[in-house]
């Protein structure tokens, strides 16, 4: 099986729209998986969302990076692509 980066590379060059329902979770990852979507994303909204918080840098770049970590690690072979937010600079 190739790796999650080399096959959303191969979707991302076939033409045309690709679905790719976002996810927030490690749970709601692994259910876009179940359901057949070939990719998944999370943002910076949804993770802030699945916190009760909106979208407003409240999350720490750590809280982030925690939560792509638990959402990637739960995927089988689905690629999920992340947000890089808004950059954890300043207020």
């Amino acid at each position: 099986m190739s790796s999650a980066p080399a096959r959303l590379r191969s979707l991302l060059a076939r033409p045309g729209c690709h679905l790719m329902p976002c996810c927030f979770d490690p749970l709601s990852a692994r259910l876009v998986e179940a359901s057949g979507f070939p990719v998944t994303f999370a943002s910076g909204f949804s993770v802030a969302a699945a916190h009760g918080l909106p979208d407003t840098g409240l999350l720490s770049y750590g809280e982030m990076e925690h939560a792509m970590r638990r959402i990637t690690g739960s995927l089988k072979a689905v690629p999920c692509i992340g947000d890089g937010d808004t950059g954890y600079g300043n207020a």
